[in-house]
């Protein structure tokens, strides 16, 4: 073929076979008919396999992630609370990467917690041995806190602020 266009593998992308087809069929090749329904159909299947693709690729991220954390056992990092819920908060771990939900059911220590709706703050009450110290003691979470953040294997893990 005397003119060449490369986007990526048609192998790997079904919107490159379509593209490829279109440009086959203008410089010559078999002309093909496409209905306004034939190409949603296609459209949609070439969504399907790109939200596949996505899901394909984090999930390999998490494995990666888990298979690194169990070889090097729990990870204590720094993180940023980025969104405060009712019964979690989100944060971003800015060393790895990474964002997870703490589930404030889940934590280690945790006394009780109150959710402030009108603030999108927490307050967290810590058992005495959870503070590291003698009496226990409460935090207050907030949108971009610090925070430092165990990272286990199980994605329960637990939280504990700075």
């Amino acid at each position: 073929m005397p003119f060449y266009t490369h986007f990526t593998s048609p192998i790997r992308r079904m919107a490159d076979v379509v593209v490829h087809r279109v440009l086959a069929a203008t410089l010559g090749g078999e002309p093909q008919t496409y209905t306004p329904q034939s190409v949603q159909d296609q459209a949609l299947i070439c969504n399907e396999r790109k939200m596949a693709a996505k899901k394909a690729q984090e999930a390999h991220s998490d494995l990666y992630m888990c298979v690194f954390i169990q070889e090097n056992g729990p990870l204590i990092e720094e993180a940023t609370v980025m969104k405060v819920q009712d019964r979690s908060f989100d944060v971003l771990v800015e060393r790895l990467g990474i964002d997870e939900r703490v589930l404030l059911d889940n934590m280690d220590g945790l006394l009780e917690y109150k959710f402030y709706d009108a603030s999108r703050t927490c307050e967290l009450y810590w058992s005495a041995d959870a503070a590291g110290s003698d009496e226990a003691s409460m935090e207050t979470i907030e949108m971009f806190s610090k925070v430092k953040v165990k990272l286990t294997t199980r994605k329960s893990g637990y939280v504990r602020g700075s």
